[in-house]
C-alpha cells in the first residue's frame, strides 16, 4: 500500500501536458503478509518498511504461536527449514 496514487484525471489547455497532483509530500510504504487455511481461517500482518526473510521468520513464528501446536506436515516442513537457517 503507498500513498502517492496518481490516478485520475488531469486538466491541461490544447497542447499543454496535464499535471498529475500528488497528495503528501512523502512516500509512505506499508507491507502486508497474509495466509489462508483450507478451513478459510485468514492470518495477516501489516509490516512498516520492506518485506524480507527476516520479517517472514516473525510471520512464522507468530503463526505457530498463533496455532499452539496444530500444525500440519507443511508448516512442519517449513518450520524446519526456518530453525536450520538460524
Amino acid at each position: 500500500m503507498v500513498n502517492t496514487d496518481v490516478r485520475g484525471r488531469g486538466y491541461a489547455p490544447r497542447g499543454d501536458t496535464p499535471v498529475a497532483y500528488v497528495v503528501g509530500g512523502t512516500r509512505q510504504k506499508l507491507s502486508m503478509i497474509s495466509t489462508v487455511t483450507n478451513q478459510g481461517k485468514t492470518s495477516w500482518m501489516i509490516l512498516d518498511g520492506n518485506f524480507n526473510h527476516v520479517r517472514l521468520i516473525e510471520f512464522f513464528e507468530a503463526l505457530t504461536r498463533h496455532r499452539q501446536g496444530a500444525r500440519s506436515s507443511w508448516c512442519s516442513i517449513t518450520w524446519a527449514w526456518i530453525t536450520a537457517l538460524r
